[in-house]
């Protein structure tokens, strides 16, 4: 009964029981994951909880919403976009047998956090992380593999970003990136870059001084986050996209410089005047479209993606329509105007 110990909105961030009432579900989904993937890292409640969802749609109207996390280790890039798939096959199979409704939609209601798909990537070197150097501050490798997620930010979003609620969840305030960025621990940023203490050796010890035992030379964990993308992504074509801005700032004397560029130092007090100076992520499902068609020679070089992948994209995108739609929903009064978002946000329940 979800009246008794009631989840809140905006309440659910590694919640537990009895407030969250989703957890036998989502051990069994994790279990099926495990067995197939051998990739989950870790599991938990998100903060996107919702007490009634008002909807057009029977199958979720009147329902309550939970918001689930279950984040991967890392594996080959090749290997982790079929581990995605696959989880994506089993999550939804498992809530349907519990009379359930599984969902990766971006987007369920205003002023509630959406469904991120964010990826941590690392680069190897020998079978180690090369993300950190020696003065245990991000290595001119980490720094090269930045300077190209930023400059393919916008156009991945062709394939990260494919509805058009997804340009709902990329809102201020939300945790969600709406322009192209990077910093340290910053949500906000399209590029974050998690475990800041990681120049710190043992954690635990200077937490906890009565500790002894030293860990022996551990490998660095250090990743950059991308989060830009929701669930609405073609997975192999993002993660394959992503590769392409890897290689390009690998190759590319000048992705230091366009990481430099693109940094918000995270130690500084910021204002919304901080950002202004940084280009906007698209708008909308058709200008992301217009972008990838303008950049398509960052894909297609080397004849990675063949030109008809790119069309298909494009025209995913253009049959959206919705250019316009943030015009249109301005014009309209308050109640109109919320219905006319639900409608657009639970269009696409099972889209990918």
């Amino acid at each position: 009964d979800q009246r008794i110990y009631p989840l809140q909105k905006q309440q659910g961030y590694h919640e537990a029981e009895p407030f969250m009432k989703s957890g036998d579900i989502l051990n069994e989904m994790v279990r099926y994951i495990t067995q197939t993937t051998a990739a989950v890292k870790y599991i938990h409640s998100e903060v996107g909880s919702i007490e009634t969802i008002h909807s057009n749609k029977d199958e979720i109207n009147g329902k309550s919403a939970e918001q689930l996390e279950v984040e991967f280790l890392a594996k080959p890039v090749k290997e982790m976009a079929d581990a995605l798939v696959l989880a994506r096959w089993l999550i939804r199979n498992v809530a349907h047998q519990y009379g359930c409704v599984a969902t990766f939609t971006p987007k369920l209601e205003e002023g509630v956090a959406g469904n991120g798909f964010h990826f941590h990537l690392e680069l190897k070197r020998d079978g180690k992380n090369a993300m950190v150097g020696s003065n245990g501050q991000l290595s001119e490798s980490a720094l090269h593999l930045i300077g190209g997620l930023c400059e393919y930010a916008d156009s991945l979003m062709a394939f990260g970003n494919t509805v058009s609620s997804s340009y709902m969840r990329l809102v201020p305030d939300q945790e969600a990136p709406t322009r192209i960025f990077w910093s340290d621990h910053d949500r906000s940023a399209m590029i974050r870059v998690p475990l800041g203490w990681s120049n710190l050796n043992h954690l635990a010890r200077v937490i906890n001084p009565q500790e002894k035992t030293r860990m022996e030379n551990p490998e660095s964990r250090q990743t950059v986050e991308l989060r830009t993308p929701d669930g609405s992504a073609l997975i192999h074509l993002l993660l394959a996209g992503v590769v392409m801005a890897a290689d390009w700032g690998v190759n590319n004397k000048n992705s230091l410089k366009t990481a430099e560029k693109f940094y918000v130092r995270a130690d500084r007090p910021k204002t919304k005047d901080d950002f202004k100076s940084f280009p906007e992520l698209p708008g909308s499902c058709v200008e992301s479209s217009r972008i990838l068609l303008k950049k398509r020679a960052l894909y297609e070089r080397e004849n990675v993606f063949p030109p008809s992948v790119i069309d298909y994209a494009a025209k995913l995108l253009q049959e959206e329509k919705d250019e316009k739609l943030s015009k249109k929903l301005k014009g309209l009064s308050g109640k109109e105007r919320l219905r006319e978002v639900r409608k657009i946000m639970h269009k696409d329940l099972h889209r990918h």
